[in-house]
């Protein structure tokens, strides 16, 4: 079986790359670039069932003919980060809706099925409690609202296109090649380095290990 995973470079798609062929699978990657090295460490650039395709999907610019073979689609690929979201907004929710829609425009073209990374971000984290699917939503920032907006565009596309499509909200996820910036890794190099340990206190996270989550991903891939 043969996968196409955007944001391929990423945190969660380097992984779900990593864990996927190990298991098989060939995997077609898409990203930008490879900014924090991921794919070089992870030593995906190295494996015959791993291929990398470097453009931008916001852009529109992608190309069926190239995915004819896939028969799943991972849409990972977004500007992630809350606190950039407020400093450029604009930059943050067209991006991540303009390669959403580029990327369920392709899934409908190709009739492939779609699994789309959302985010706990989504329900606010107001409460500071353990959300539910059946909470309600309740965005705060404009990334988390631009994850709204990209479970209403998929969900549209299910009941007009015949789209099929599963949706995945990501609570905290940890484990290797994260970003050092994370909670996780960043108390871990503080305790390691001796330094003071900088944690926000009154705010109840729940993490999950990183090969958990693709292990959900893959089983979703059978559904």
């Amino acid at each position: 079986m043969k996968a196409l995973i955007t944001g391929v470079a990423g945190f969660v798609g380097t992984n779900l790359s990593k864990y996927l062929i190990d298991r098989g699978y060939e995997i077609v990657g898409v990203d930008l670039e490879d900014r924090h090295g991921r794919l070089k460490t992870s030593r995906l650039l190295e494996k015959d069932r791993f291929t990398l395709k470097q453009f931008d999907l916001a852009k529109g610019n992608i190309r069926a003919s190239e995915f004819n073979d896939i028969d799943i689609i991972f849409h990972l690929a977004a500007l992630p980060h809350v606190d950039y979201s407020f400093f450029y907004p604009r930059r943050v929710v067209q991006n991540n809706i303009d390669s959403l829609l580029a990327i369920t425009e392709l899934a409908c073209v190709l009739d492939k099925p779609l699994i789309l990374a959302s985010s706990v971000e989504v329900y606010g984290g107001k409460d500071d409690r353990i959300y539910t699917e059946d909470d309600t939503l309740t965005p705060l920032s404009p990334y988390a609202a631009s994850k709204v907006a990209s479970e209403a565009v998929v969900s549209t596309f299910v009941e007009t296109k015949g789209l099929s499509a599963t949706i995945f909200r990501f609570t905290n996820l940890y484990g290797q090649w994260q970003a050092p910036d994370r909670l996780l890794p960043r108390v871990i190099t503080q305790l390691i380095t001796g330094n003071e340990i900088t944690i926000e206190k009154g705010t109840n996270r729940d993490f999950v290990f990183i090969e958990d989550a693709c292990e959900m991903l893959e089983k979703a891939i059978h559904l």
